[in-house]
């Protein structure tokens, strides 16, 4: 009773949640050197209540000078939101990136005693993140295909939830860190990224038109998705949300690293 109650429990946990996934995404992330939280709460001002996100990841480093009042810590932090689906796969619809899309104003970053680096130093030398400028193509709306509809089942609700999940929790993190005083006291001088993430077990193809006006669908692994939000308790309006399969989550992570280690070299610079 005791094996077949395990089994069943199994299955249950296996098929019917998301905790699995969760906890595989934290291993990648844990093996790859990053900090994680779990299970981090965040305040969702549209509804005023508090939501939960399921990864918070992050890096930091510290470049040291003549006195710790002059030493600088950067951060990177990656707000993880974890899904998956089995039977419906998910489709980006993609359009060609525009120059603009490399810059840093989609960036959600925070600045301390800095003289505003990233805008006068770094943003016209670096792409904004690391994954933008190996694409040509970026994700511009999307849908979960083979979704009911007739039963009021959304087509894009699992995958437009993620991306107002990670990204409302990405902003509610930047004002929690601009607010703490005792961290701003620790370290007078700082940089901190926020940089809102899905993670997503199953299927997922990018779509587009060819010059023949042609329907081209590309099974992906990953790609940045414009993700434009509207809302009178938020003051940006546009963001640049890294979506990715599991499996290429660890060449993802190294590539913000050598993101983040080109912005320390920028800034010692």
């Amino acid at each position: 009773m005791e094996e077949k109650f395990k089994n069943e429990l199994s299955k249950y946990i296996k098929e019917k949640t998301g905790y699995l996934e969760e906890l595989e995404v934290a291993n990648i992330f844990s093996k790859a050197g990053w900090g994680i939280r779990h299970s981090n709460y965040y305040l969702d001002k549209d509804e005023e209540k508090g939501r939960e996100i399921d990864i918070f990841a992050y890096k930091s480093d510290l470049i040291k000078n003549n006195s710790p009042k002059e030493s600088i810590s950067i951060h990177i932090n990656l707000v993880c939101e974890v899904k998956k689906s089995t039977k419906k796969p998910w489709v980006i619809f993609s359009t060609k990136k525009s120059p603009s899309d490399n810059f840093f104003g989609l960036s959600i970053y925070y600045e301390k005693n800095m003289k505003n680096i990233i805008e006068k130093k770094i943003q016209w030398k670096v792409d904004r993140n690391s994954s933008i400028g190996s694409f040509k193509k970026i994700g511009e709306t999307y849908c979960e295909a083979f979704k009911d509809t007739k039963n009021n089942d959304s087509d894009y609700s699992q995958i437009f939830k993620s991306l107002t999940s990670s990204t409302k929790a990405s902003e509610y993190f930047l004002s929690i860190r601009k607010s703490n005083h005792l961290l701003n006291a620790l370290c007078p001088n700082s940089i901190e990224f926020f940089e809102p993430i899905v993670v997503f077990k199953g299927q997922m193809f990018e779509a587009y038109l060819n010059k023949q006006d042609e329907l081209q669908l590309n099974e992906i692994n990953h790609i940045p998705i414009i993700f434009n939000r509207i809302s009178p308790n938020y003051d940006r309006h546009d963001y640049l949300v890294d979506v990715v399969k599991v499996e290429e989550l660890s060449n993802l992570l190294a590539e913000k690293e050598k993101w983040f280690n080109t912005i320390i070299e920028k800034i010692k610079e």
